[in-house]
């Protein structure tokens, strides 16, 4: 199976783990949206970072996981520019629609995430 299904499965495990948490964070801690949705973030990329090293590049080197994390984490903060950047913009034009900004700055952020991945996270 190509590696883009699997990515896509390992992402929704992901974007329900990052619901939860974001959802968590601002509606029974009451954070800031802002930092609600970078501490779920933080902790998505690490689910997902399992996630795909087992599922979706499982045949990629297994050598030095902790290079292979910090290399991830490196990719998905840059995958995280264009996730803010939208989830910003959204806000800011219509500030009621807080999960709508949400999904739309994942989507983005997948496919620079899934770019990433496949050409130099798990090469």
């Amino acid at each position: 199976m190509s590696t883009l299904p699997k990515f896509l499965f390992v992402g929704c495990i992901g974007l329900v783990f990052d619901i939860v948490i974001f959802s968590f964070l601002t509606q029974v801690w009451q954070a800031e949206v802002t930092l609600a949705r970078c501490c779920a973030f933080l902790c998505t990329a690490t689910v997902t970072w399992v996630g795909n090293r087992r599922i979706t590049f499982s045949r990629a080197s297994k050598s030095n996981p902790l290079r292979q994390w910090k290399k991830f984490i490196i990719g998905a903060a840059f995958s995280a520019l264009p996730n803010f950047v939208v989830f910003e913009s959204v806000i800011w034009l219509y500030a009621e629609q807080v999960y709508v900004a949400f999904l739309l700055g994942v989507m983005v952020g997948a496919l620079s995430n899934y770019l990433i991945n496949s050409k130099w996270v798990f090469d």
